[in-house]
């Protein structure tokens, strides 16, 4: 029988959790989405019918965003969970689920990161006709960079014990 190793109990046990936390905002999100397009589609129609194509392609463009956003969430809670369990056993597809995980994390965030901010960056110029809701506006900013952060401290975290020599030896056997 193994021996077991509390590390890898704990870090398996939290992969397992965060997935299921983000399977659940992935699915409260999505009825957010629908409750929206239930409320909006009918006047798109209205606009499609009316040939004002030109209108309805940017809004088209943010569902059809959000439910891309659905889709990659629920594969981040797959690979999460299956990582969890690997881990738990100590089987090495469940050391490269929680790499993948925290390999797609970075970069979903190095690329969304930019995007996000220039959109804050370009309202921060223009902040002057915001008047009152000028502080709402940095104060998103910062949360967003707070949130990058903290999205971005637990892949760091697994990565790093993902990588300790003793972690490495358990997996190859």
């Amino acid at each position: 029988m193994k021996k077991v190793l509390w590390s890898c109990v704990v870090i398996g046990i939290i992969n397992i959790t965060l997935s299921i936390l983000n399977a659940v905002g992935v699915v409260s999100s999505l009825k957010a989405i629908n409750e929206v397009i239930r409320i909006i589609l009918p006047f798109l129609t209205i606009k499609v019918s009316l040939g004002a194509i030109s209108d309805v392609i940017p809004k088209l463009s943010f569902f059809l965003r959000d439910y891309s956003s659905f889709f990659i969430g629920w594969a981040v809670s797959i690979i999460l969970f299956l990582s969890g369990i690997g881990i738990i056993l100590r089987k090495s597809w469940g050391k490269t689920f929680a790499y993948i995980y925290a390999m797609s994390i970075i970069l979903i965030s190095a690329i969304g990161f930019p995007i996000i901010l220039r959109a804050y960056i370009k309202e921060i110029t223009h902040i002057e006709k915001y008047g009152f809701f000028e502080g709402l506006i940095w104060g998103g900013a910062l949360l967003y960079i707070l949130t990058l952060i903290g999205t971005l401290l637990y892949p760091i975290i697994l990565l790093i014990f993902l990588s300790r020599p003793k972690i490495k030896e358990l997996f190859k056997k």
